[in-house]
């Protein structure tokens, strides 16, 4: 008699801690999917005057970074101006600010469409908060650039991009 008094609190005990278990995997997804600000990208609006921007000298922000197979791009956060900007000198350099630092690097324009970072990283040395990390490693693999009506977009990988609006 005493075994089967065991084996029930052992099972009402285990079911209960696999419940807890579900609630708590559960709890962690919404979590997840709430940090995970995307939108379709055509909701990005667009303005056709970005179109007859030049790609240097012109201060670019970070909207996001772009899946092409989804069609969706993941806000970059924070979503400030002040944050992931580019700036392409007419000299081979870029300047501009991660999440937290002001950054520079060099870059080379091989022709109408394809770019080659030669190097793109912090100058100063506080610790990247949100997409910093991210922005930096995109970058730096940055193989072509296109101004459309909704902006600078660096493909940084074959279906992914950044899409950059300028700041006015």
């Amino acid at each position: 008699m005493k075994t089967k008094t065991i084996n029930k609190q052992t099972y009402i005990v285990g079911m209960g801690l696999i419940l807890l278990l579900f609630l708590i995997m559960a709890c962690n997804k919404n979590e997840i999917n709430a940090q995970d600000d995307t939108v379709l990208l055509r909701e990005i609006s667009e303005n056709p005057s970005y179109i007859s921007l030049p790609l240097l000298e012109t201060t670019w922000t970070l909207i996001g970074f772009a899946n092409e197979k989804s069609n969706r791009i993941k806000l970059a956060v924070p979503n400030d101006d002040n944050c992931y900007t580019l700036i392409f000198g007419d000299n081979g350099s870029i300047k501009g600010h991660t999440s937290t630092n002001i950054a520079g690097g060099k870059y080379y324009l091989d022709n109408k469409s394809t770019i080659n970072i030669i190097s793109f990283g912090p100058e100063t040395y506080i610790n990247e908060i949100f997409d910093g990390k991210a922005f930096i490693d995109a970058v730096n693999n940055v193989f072509s650039y296109q101004i459309t009506q909704k902006g600078l977009v660096l493909k940084y990988q074959k279906d992914k991009h950044m899409l950059f609006k300028p700041i006015e």
